[in-house]
């Protein structure tokens, strides 16, 4: 009972979070798309879309096709290897 509990949580947490990113950018700039430089002003501008419905994807798998190398298991972070990798992961950022 208590995973399902859980889990109905997580998802009614996620749609909220959903409704109010959303809702946020279109009260501050009038749509769903914004402009972000991560550079500076001068920098390459991004045009991310708050459009809802979101593709929703698998974390660890994604993670791991966006930053070509495989993750350790959920279960083996503790280890020493899992730590390693923790550590060299703002190598990829």
């Amino acid at each position: 009972m208590l995973v399902v509990g859980s889990f109905c949580l997580m998802n009614y947490l996620l749609y909220n979070i959903t409704v109010l990113s959303v809702a946020m950018v279109k009260a501050i700039t009038g749509g769903y798309k914004i402009k972000y430089h991560p550079e500076g002003p001068d920098g390459p501008e991004w045009e991310i879309d708050f459009t809802p419905p979101f593709k929703k994807l698998d974390m660890l798998p994604g993670l791991e096709k966006e930053l070509g190398a495989r993750l350790p298991a959920a279960d083996q972070l503790h280890t020493a290897g899992g730590i390693l990798f923790v550590h060299l992961f703002p190598r990829h950022i």
